[in-house]
């Protein structure tokens, strides 16, 4: 209230070009582009315009912000299948051969295990002492070392390699010290203790003596692995040092080592880098995403265009909404039957031309989900056609499928047309203004002007009106 006459002061007005703090940045966003584009038009068209404009940009800033981090921090995202180079192919020949050597049961090295043991099993009985037995035990030390590792193996492994075959045979060498002590009927007791721990030393050593190969052959695939491109954070990278830290854990699983050396190979085989999306789960995204740019990016055209012939209708809002919900769900069933089916069209029965996604890169994919968006009424209708073909009607209903005729509706006003034609379309209305006074408010045109369209087909009834 101002003091001179007691009446309440109106709240100023922002300064123009100043935004208003107590919007949010989208309504703010959202406020100038209409401003910017709506100068001089329908204020509820200039708002629909605004509306396709915010989401298209919208829609355009996530997917450069989201592929641009994916580009950076998960590169194998963007890898597509291609033709072999060299390098990967002899890295696959190798990780074929490390599969194979992984999978081999236990069961075929035990041959050389038990003639090992078998052999140091007489040596003892032969000894007289603990110390006479020793060179017997380096002895088969050194053949287990002999059959895990090739002969041309690194020192440092081979040396690991024998200190963990001594340690696999301390409890024998333990039994053995028992059994060379004992006296009388203590002897035959010994003697059962130490056939007992030779059999657990067999079984444990015939799930070690083949890890140290399996080991340096790993190592050697981590190393060119890199060699390849792919750095520790690459899911090729990570799997290659998993495989090799399976087969250093004190007990090593060869089923999951396989298992993860299998992953590798997968992706590894035959890679190609792409700007787009190429996991075979957020391909589906990128169809999605395309869909909607198509579909906004026509509506964004026909909302310029009818706003800039002053044929625009707001009740139209709703139905164009609903076909910016529809075309990525049409683009997701189209593209899944493109890439699952092959669908023979080289016949006027079966529409002309052969279809297929399923051996295309994600850049096909692409183009055709942004087509699909930009022409979804025609997807809409390649589906139905399809529908009709795979589930088609009864003999006796084959006229009735047949595309109905347009009833003749010029002259007519436009709310009597409109009654003769909403049971088989979907009928709006223009203004076009006209010479002949006769034509006015009545139906002079209408588009698409075919004698026959599918039943729930868009009309539109040109209306005449006085010329100003």
């Amino acid at each position: 209230m101002s003091e001179k006459d007691g009446k309440a002061e109106a709240p100023a007005a922002p300064k123009q070009g100043v935004p208003d703090a107590s919007k949010s940045w989208w309504d703010r966003l959202r406020s100038r582009i209409t401003g910017f584009f709506g100068a001089g038009v329908d204020k509820s068209g200039s708002r629909q315009f605004g509306w396709i404009l915010s989401v298209l940009l919208l829609l355009i800033a996530a997917y450069v912000i989201g592929h641009t981090v994916t580009i950076v921090q998960s590169p194998y995202l963007h890898s597509e299948a291609s033709s072999l180079s060299g390098a990967r192919l002899d890295w696959l020949v190798q990780a074929s051969g490390l599969k194979r050597e992984i999978d081999t049961p236990a069961a075929l090295t035990q041959p050389g295990v038990e003639a090992v043991l078998g052999r140091l099993k007489v040596q003892i009985m032969a000894s007289e002492s603990i110390t006479e037995a020793t060179p017997a035990f380096a002895q088969a030390t050194e053949g287990l070392v002999q059959l895990a590792l090739p002969a041309d193996a690194d020192a440092t492994i081979r040396d690991a390699t024998t200190t963990r075959m001594s340690e696999l045979l301390k409890t024998t060498r333990d039994a053995a010290a028992n059994y060379l002590l004992a006296e009388g009927s203590d002897k035959e007791v010994a003697w059962r203790l130490l056939e007992i721990e030779l059999d657990q030393s067999q079984s444990a050593l015939l799930d070690y003596v083949a890890i140290p190969g399996l080991l340096t052959n790993a190592q050697k695939l981590q190393t060119d692995v890199q060699g390849l491109g792919y750095n520790a954070d690459t899911a090729p990278g990570k799997l290659s040092t998993l495989v090799v830290q399976e087969l250093q854990s004190a007990t090593p699983d060869r089923r999951l080592a396989a298992d993860l050396l299998n992953r590798a190979v997968e992706q590894i085989q035959g890679l190609r880098q792409s700007l787009f999306w190429t996991d075979p789960y957020l391909r589906w995204l990128e169809v999605v995403a395309w869909s909607l740019a198509g579909i906004l990016c026509i509506r964004l055209l026909s909302a310029g265009k009818f706003i800039g012939t002053n044929h625009y209708e707001p009740k139209w809002n709703l139905w164009w909404w609903a076909k910016v919900v529809n075309a990525p769900i049409l683009a997701v069933a189209v593209v899944a039957l493109l890439t699952y089916l092959k669908l023979d069209m080289t016949s006027q029965e079966t529409f002309g031309i052969k279809l297929s996604l399923s051996d295309q890169p994600i850049e096909v994919i692409i183009a055709v989900s942004l087509i699909i968006g930009l022409f979804s009424d025609r997807a809409f209708e390649f589906l139905r056609s399809l529908a009709e073909k795979l589930f088609p009607d009864k003999e006796g209903d084959k006229e009735k499928a047949q595309p109905p005729e347009v009833p003749n509706v010029m002259g007519l006003l436009p709310d009597a047309a409109k009654r003769k034609l909403e049971e088989l379309f979907v009928v709006g209305t223009r203004e076009q203004p006209v010479d002949d006074p006769d034509q006015v408010g009545k139906v002079i045109d209408r588009e698409p002007d075919s004698p026959k369209l599918a039943k729930g087909s868009a009309l539109v009834l040109f209306v005449g009106k006085e010329k100003e």
